[in-house]
């Protein structure tokens, strides 16, 4: 057996802005999947835990901690000990959801996200330490815009434009709410920029908002257009060419569509006239 893993990584570049991931079978038929990093790679199990362990016996050690809560024998506040294997597990399935996500398995990429996120909201909610509570916050805007990507896109490849910007939109929010509300130290030493929201507000939209509102304008475009949305369009057209006598036939036609509708007139009887209400009966029976 050659234990060189150069042969292993022969043809298959590293780039750290667009990962690179693989399915392939084991000897014993097995399928697995393979990320690439920075001088190496990672092989990890396609389901459950991506290392294969079952860490108190249980899928996960997320599904531990959950079991017990609902046991009611969670302890009152998660000790170092216990955020750090939780937060060694956010990691396994954050690099198995980068993995996910360069491979277009997007309700796989959204199934590691949301255990990533209660992971997240575990570590918060009850890690005794901060340093704990925020390293395990420092994972939340990569994961929730990858979240939000997995679930916008099945809802996209559904033709439920709707529904994809509706998720995309909340995830923007979420983000938002995040920098302004969690990370304090947005502002910097910066006296004159004040709050950490304004200091949000002072900076270029963080990297997740941007890739978010670029996602938000391509679903804008496949959004089916009204009548009078592609006569703009068209009028922006013209006036960009300098062909105005164009541009003033498209202006009619706009100007046309927002007119009130002239009122129908009918000189045959019973048409285009409102109904006059029945008139009421005397023997208490419907009329």
């Amino acid at each position: 057996m050659n234990d060189d893993l150069n042969e292993f990584l022969e043809g298959w570049a590293f780039d750290p802005e667009l990962p690179s991931a693989r399915r392939i079978t084991t000897a014993d038929g097995r399928v697995m999947v393979q990320l690439r990093v920075d001088m190496g790679l990672l092989q990890m199990e396609p389901e459950g835990r991506p290392d294969g362990a079952r860490p108190h016996g249980a899928e996960s050690a997320l599904a531990y901690y959950q079991q017990l809560e609902r046991d009611g024998k969670m302890p009152e506040t998660l000790s170092r000990e216990i955020c750090a294997e939780l937060l060694r597990e956010a990691m396994q399935f954050c690099a198995r959801a980068q993995a996910y996500q360069a491979l277009e398995d997007w309700p796989r990429l959204y199934d590691d996200c949301e255990h990533v996120l209660d992971l997240i909201d575990l570590i918060s909610d009850l890690a005794e330490n901060d340093e704990d509570a925020w390293h395990a916050d420092q994972l939340y805007p990569g994961v929730r815009l990858s979240h939000a990507i997995a679930a916008a896109t099945i809802a996209r490849d559904a033709a439920r434009l709707s529904r994809a910007r509706t998720i995309v939109e909340q995830a923007i929010a979420d983000i938002e709410r995040f920098y302004r509300e969690v990370r304090e130290d947005v502002g910097g030493d910066d006296p004159s920029i004040g709050s950490p929201a304004d200091a949000y507000d002072a900076a270029p939209p963080p990297p997740e908002i941007q890739s978010l509102q670029l996602m938000l304008d391509e679903l804008e475009e496949e959004r089916p257009k009204t009548r009078e949305e592609n006569l703009r369009k068209a009028l922006e057209r013209a006036l960009a060419k300098e062909d105005y006598e164009r541009a003033a036939a498209i202006r009619d036609q706009l100007n046309a569509l927002r007119a009130p509708p002239s009122p129908r007139t009918s000189t045959s009887p019973g048409k285009g006239k409102a109904r006059k209400p029945s008139p009421p009966t005397d023997t208490g029976g419907s009329p």
